[in-house]
């Protein structure tokens, strides 16, 4: 069976990798976080710029990302490229991935994406306040 990707999407602060690693552990799936990539990829240096020039979500290059989807997509384990560890196609993968299927490049190979949408009063709240609101 194909691994099926799960990609949670969402605004900093909105919970994403929190749901992405409670997923992980409660389906037993291989997790995979964008943010483990940033020191290996090539995205805008001036984001005031990237956002007056219109959002284009192709300057974010992560090439060593895609590969790593694309492996686990065809079945195959990987290493992973920055964090050294053995990375297994099971049969499900949580996907860390901000930009969802907007970043055409990552977001091809989700299956299915969850989008978390926050109140900004929440989103802006101190991290020792978020867990009380539970």
């Amino acid at each position: 069976m194909t691994p099926h990707i799960i990609g949670i999407s969402g605004k900093t602060g909105a919970g994403k990798s929190t749901l992405a690693k409670a997923l992980s552990q409660d389906l037993k799936a291989t997790l995979i976080s964008w943010d483990d990539f940033d020191e290996i990829s090539l995205e805008p240096e001036d984001y005031i710029e990237w956002h007056h020039k219109g959002c284009n979500y192709s300057e974010f290059h992560r090439e060593s990302l895609q590969m790593v989807l694309e492996s686990l997509k065809s079945k195959r384990e990987i290493i992973h490229p920055v964090l050294n560890t053995s990375l297994q196609p099971t049969k499900y993968i949580i996907f860390d991935a901000p930009l969802g299927r907007l970043h055409k490049q990552t977001g091809a190979y989700i299956d299915t994406w969850v989008h978390i949408e926050v109140p900004l009063d929440i989103l802006l709240m101190p991290p020792r306040f978020k867990g009380f609101c539970r």
